[in-house]
């Protein structure tokens, strides 16, 4: 596979059919063994130079092709892909082992660490290879004998059961539906009622409403539905994704877990919990649960107050005694924020159509950092509604390639991304290669009605996830090593930007019709849409002590106390303390924790892509 070819090095999707990958990856993996026994190969002694740099710079073919196939996965993957994923990453994964337990190159790169020139290196070349050191460690090197042929099943194995996760999660999704009448729209606003009906006709249901679990069709009519009924059994539908049928994951998951920990204790740790912090800021679980601790203690008073204060609200509204379920918390306390403030996400819709939305968030990074983004209607898309924007500095020089994905479709997995089909770095001869970054999310669709209107949600999703890609870390990066390019920086220099949002959108908001600003109520708009109520969890998380994040011994964990996207099922739903201990009580901060939690025992998340491009393993 040739390097991509014009003066920006885009990738010509147009020119790139399913079937390419594999062959591709083939090919590429042949080359990357070709320059790693050039690397072995050598009679000169090993130095900084001729092991760590040239070990560094090896894989570039690979890393092109991975580059875009592990994006795909994510955002367009239908049946042939994920077939040739599911064949092609045992390949993948046992070529990145042979790399790390390759023991002549484990010996020049041990050389180099202990010699004296270590000590003389520059700050960057020492942070290189201390990276490249520690990640042969992290991933096996030390080991001996039959463990380091165990390395490689368990590794194995864990890619593949991690790939028919994803798979099972995928096909869930998009197969799970709710089919409704006009009579079952009570309670729901326009746009969700257009929006299921469009979703209906497209499936030649014409007349008929089409409910999903796609965040935009979801959110609306759990929030705004008064059919109770018909709120229970879209939560259970998709409290129980993947939980039985022909995509349970439950067993998928438990294999996870238990394989997990079994590399992490032929590594020498007694958890993977242990293996995943020991290079983070938290260093151990003690300080993680000590954390979690003093938050409990903060909010579990003010979380007893605002649920009853909820409660009496909802009985109020019903004329009897209400006792709030998963299902009812978002109607009611949508209701109630309507009550106490008089405005709704559907009040704020208007306001936030996507094309605006758009050139406000690069509108920030004008004004914070001087760049510009152009669309290049001419660039090849591996979808038809991707846009591409090339982003440039104040004097014009091409810093980037920026691609959008914004709405939900069979083949993309849920949820918001940042991710990048090419990082920035500067090659041997002083080339500096641009960033070529893509932006996923499941925003509202357009219907034939009207253009896609964003809820502040939605709105803060897409600052969040610009956040990573548009500010110094990305565009703005200048990085000779590549292991140093993107998020692999610590820092997360995307602060600046998210700051001093809410002052930026504190200007008057056009309405998309009446062009008039939204001001007047604007400060308690803001209060009213980003938080409502403040309801937290009732006793200790139910990832705990005794969840996954701290068990020993295989099958020693009970798989539904694993709070993963969809694996196990929840119809009994437990209480401490008289108050409801159910997920939907949550806020966001900390269901994020609680995702950061199942993150350092399972990796990124439960459905995390297993397989790696050699040239990231320093981030393990």
């Amino acid at each position: 596979m040739e390097p991509f070819a014009g003066d920006h090095e885009l990738v010509p999707f147009d020119k790139i059919s399913v079937r390419d990958f594999e062959i591709a990856i083939s090919d590429a993996i042949d080359v990357h063994n070709c320059e790693i026994e050039q690397i072995t190969g050598q009679t000169d002694a090993p130095s900084f130079q001729n092991t760590i740099v040239a070990l560094e710079r090896s894989g570039q073919m690979l890393g092109r092709v991975l580059g875009v196939f592990y994006p795909m996965l994510s955002a367009n993957a239908d049946d042939e892909l994920m077939e040739i994923a599911y064949r092609m990453a045992p390949q993948i994964t046992e070529h990145e082992n042979s790399i790390i337990l390759n023991q002549a190159l484990w010996r020049r790169v041990k050389a180099v660490h202990d010699h004296e020139e270590a000590s003389t290196l520059s700050d960057e070349d020492r942070m290189l290879l201390d990276k490249t050191y520690r990640a042969f460690v992290r991933q096996g090197a030390d080991l001996e004998g039959e463990d380091r042929q165990r390395y490689r099943q368990l590794t194995g194995k864990l890619t593949k059961l991690t790939l028919k996760y994803d798979r099972n999660l995928l096909h869930e999704m998009a197969s799970a539906q709710m089919w409704l009448t006009a009579d079952d729209l009570t309670g729901l606003p326009a746009t969700a009622i257009d929006a299921a009906a469009q979703q209906a006709r497209e499936k030649g249901r014409d007349g008929e409403y089409l409910i999903t679990l796609q965040a935009p069709s979801y959110v609306p009519f759990m929030r705004y539905s008064q059919r109770r009924d018909l709120r229970e059994r879209l939560y259970r539908l998709y409290d129980t994704q993947c939980s039985q049928g022909d995509y349970d994951n439950t067993r998928i998951l438990r294999q996870i877990a238990n394989t997990r920990l079994a590399i992490a204790q032929l590594l020498g740790y007694a958890t993977f919990a242990d293996y995943r912090l020991t290079t983070t800021m938290a260093q151990d679980k003690e300080h993680v649960y000590d954390m979690l601790e003093r938050l409990r203690q903060a909010y579990q008073p003010v979380q007893k107050a605002d649920m009853n204060r909820l409660e009496r609200f909802a009985s109020e509204v019903e004329g009897h005694d209400v006792r709030i379920m998963p299902w009812d918390y978002s109607y009611y306390a949508n209701r109630l924020r309507d009550h106490l403030f008089n405005i709704n996400d559907e009040m704020l819709r208007p306001y936030f159509e996507l094309s605006r939305v758009t050139r406000g968030v690069f509108g920030l990074a004008t004004r914070l950092y001087g760049l510009q983004f152009t669309q290049n209607i001419e660039a090849p898309v591996y979808h038809p509604e991707v846009k591409v924007y090339d982003v440039t500095d104040a004097d014009g020089t091409y810093m980037g390639t920026l691609y959008t994905d914004f709405f939900p479709r069979a083949t993309k997995q849920s949820g918001a991304w940042m991710t990048n089909f090419a990082e920035q770095w500067v090659d041997a001869d002083g080339h500096d290669h641009r960033p070529l970054v893509s932006l996923n999310m499941n925003f509202t669709r357009p219907t034939d009605t009207q253009p896609s209107l964003l809820t502040p949600s939605e709105v803060r999703t897409f600052l969040h996830e610009f956040g990573h890609a548009g500010t110094l870390r990305k565009f703005v990066g200048d990085q000779r090593v590549p292991r140093f390019r993107g998020n692999a920086i610590a820092i997360q220099r995307e602060f600046p930007l998210r700051t001093r949002v809410p002052r930026q959108f504190c200007a008057p908001l056009p309405h998309r019709r009446t062009g008039s600003p939204a001001t007047g109520r604007q400060p308690d708009c803001r209060i009213a849409v980003r938080g409502g109520l403040r309801v937290y969890p009732s006793a200790r998380f139910r990832l705990s002590r005794h969840g996954l994040a701290h068990h020993h011994p295989p099958h020693a964990h009970r798989c539904d106390t694993v709070r993963a996207k969809s694996p196990a099922s929840r119809a009994s739903f437990r209480t401490r303390g008289g108050m409801c201990y159910i997920d939907a009580f949550l806020p966001h901060f900390l269901r994020r924790i609680r995702c950061w939690l199942l993150w350092l025992q399972m990796g990124r998340s439960a459905r995390c892509r297993c397989v790696r491009d050699v040239s990231r393993a320093g981030n393990l």
